[in-house]
This record gives structure tokens, C-alpha cells and sequence, in this order.
């Protein structure tokens, strides 16, 4: 009552006598009054962030899932992902590499219906994330392998991630492979998937400038500019600077200024843009004002002479 009321305070008060009272009594796999308590436990202790209890109770969730016959593997899987990443936010790599496979080896065990392909992919985020690269591209791949629909959008989902992956390591071809392969598959649904389709583009035109095919580079920034809506001004200004910053590498300095002014402007409307951000487009503006600069005042000299 007290939780539907917003009350977190009274509600957790409550809460954790009820689980002191309920962990006095023989763990049964079934005991539903149990599980529901735990539970109540765990979203209050998410919600207002406060971890050590979190991570205790998650820690019984668990146990509790493990001890049914058989085992509830799926949330095995789901709360053993959870800690996992409790204790490496805490610093405990140890701990979080432990409670990760277990979830791994938990989720492996489950056929491939589309909620426990979707945790499954999840738990290998966990492993990307701390940075356990072999492990995150083995399963990603292996998913990819298992898919039967190559075009849906799960499939899709996997390319990218196995994408971001190889972009991480600056495997900058088999990066473009799968972003270009999640591209194809998210162009099956354009209206849906708009923001993933610019995201993409975005980043097979990162790897473009840096291998030197700028002409592509501008291509896919334009475009991804052209399809996201108005009120996204946190994507608009990041691929504004980004086309900005191709601009400057074939020295079309007043396209540089024009996508730079864009940024900024952007930038200073959007939700997650900092002041860091919005001062380092202003300095990249200001180089390329300052090397226009220095061009019409050479081209004046030679005039000249």
C-alpha cells in the first residue's frame, strides 16, 4: 500500500521486516508469499538506488529461483545479470565477471524463443560492457548464426552490436560489414526504425572519414540528418559536428562553419549536451573561422603582389 502510494520510506520499512520474517522460515521453491516479498524488496531498492540492498536481495532472488525443481532459469539468468552489474559499478570485477556467467550459462540452457533471445543478447552486453571482447563476439555471433529471419529486426539489433564491437577494436572493414548489414536489415522498416537507420549511417561514416573516403562520409551524415525529426537535437548536433569535422578534411571550410554553427545551436537545446561539448564545437568553429581567415588574407596579398 505504501509503495502504490509513493511512500518509500514506510514502504521498505515494512518490507524489510516482512523479508526478516519470511527468512526465518525452511526456503521452499514455491513459497509464493516468498518471492513476492523479495521482489517488492528489490524494486524499492532499485527505484532509490539504494545498492547494498539491492545487491542482498538479489542475491536471494537468485537462490530463490535457483532452489525450484527444476530451476527457474530465465530468472536465474535475469537477477545473476543484475548482480553482475551491481558489482561492477561497485568496482568488483571479480564478483561481476562470476554472477555474468552465471547468467550466461543459466540463459544457454533455455530454447531460443524470443524473450530468451533477447536476455541472452542482454547478459553478452553485460560482457561487451566490462570489457570481455572474445566472450561478447563468440555469443553475438552465435545468435546472429541461430537467427532463421537473417532481415528481422533482431537480427538487425546483433550486426550493430557485433558492429560497435569491431569499431571498438578499430576493425574498421568488418565494422562497415555489419553496420552496413543492421542498415540493410533496419531499411525493411523505415518509419519504425528511424533513428537506429541515422545511428548506423552515422557510424559507417565515421570509419568512411577515417579511412579517406570522405565523399561517402557526407553522404550517409546527410542523410542521417535529412530522416531524424526536429526535436532530436542531441543526434542532430553530434552528426552535425561530425559532418563538420569531414568538411575540414577536404578544407570546405564553409560547409565546416555552416554544420559547426548547426552543432552549437543544437547543442545548446539539447537535453544531454554539456558545457564541455558546446565550448569544444565553439573552438572548432573558432580554427575553422580563423583558417578562412588566414585564406582571404593570403589571397589578398597575392592580389597584391
Amino acid at each position: 500500500m505504501y509503495f502504490s502510494l509513493g511512500q518509500d520510506l514506510e514502504a521498505i520499512d515494512h518490507c524489510l521486516k516482512a523479508e526478516a520474517t519470511i527468512d526465518q522460515s525452511t526456503l521452499a521453491s514455491d513459497h509464493k508469499i516468498r518471492e513476492d516479498i523479495y521482489l517488492s524488496v528489490c524494486a524499492l531498492a532499485n527505484k532509490n538506488k539504494w545498492n547494498d540492498i539491492s545487491i542482498r536481495i538479489n542475491h536471494k532472488i537468485v537462490e530463490l529461483f535457483n532452489a525450484r525443481t527444476p530451476p527457474d532459469l530465465y530468472w536465474v539468468a535475469f537477477y545473476g545479470n543484475n548482480l553482475g552489474k551491481m558489482y561492477f559499478d561497485k568496482g568488483n570485477r571479480d564478483l561481476a565477471v562470476k554472477y555474468h556467467n552465471l547468467a550466461l550459462d543459466s540463459i544457454q540452457q533455455l530454447p531460443r524463443t524470443e524473450i530468451n533471445k533477447r536476455l541472452y543478447a542482454s547478459i553478452v552486453d553485460a560482457f561487451q560492457y566490462i570489457g570481455y571482447f572474445d566472450i561478447s563476439r563468440e555469443h553475438f555471433t552465435l545468435l546472429l548464426q541461430e537467427e532463421i529471419d537473417g532481415k528481422s529486426s533482431f537480427a538487425a539489433n546483433l550486426h550493430n552490436k557485433l558492429g560497435v564491437l569491431y569499431d571498438s577494436k578499430r576493425q574498421d572493414l568488418l565494422a562497415i560489414q555489419h553496420y552496413t548489414a543492421a542498415l540493410q536489415c533496419y531499411m525493411n522498416w523505415p518509419d519504425t526504425h528511424r533513428n537506429e537507420i541515422a545511428i548506423t549511417r552515422h557510424n559507417i561514416a565515421v570509419i568512411q572519414r577515417d579511412l579517406g573516403d570522405y565523399e561517402q562520409a557526407c553522404l550517409h551524415l546527410r542523410e542521417s540528418l535529412s530522416i531524424l525529426s526536429e526535436d532530436e537535437y542531441d543526434l542532430r548536433s553530434q552528426f552535425c559536428s561530425a559532418l563538420a569535422e569531414t568538411y575540414t578534411k577536404i578544407e570546405n571550410w564553409a560547409c565546416a562553419r555552416e554544420y559547426f554553427q548547426q552543432a552549437i545551436m543544437l547543442a545548446t537545446q539539447a537535453k544531454c549536451s554539456t558545457n564541455s561539448v558546446i565550448a569544444t564545437y565553439k573552438t572548432k568553429l573558432e580554427n575553422v573561422i580563423s583558417m578562412m581567415d588566414n585564406i582571404t588574407i593570403g589571397n589578398s596579398i597575392q592580389r597584391q603582389t
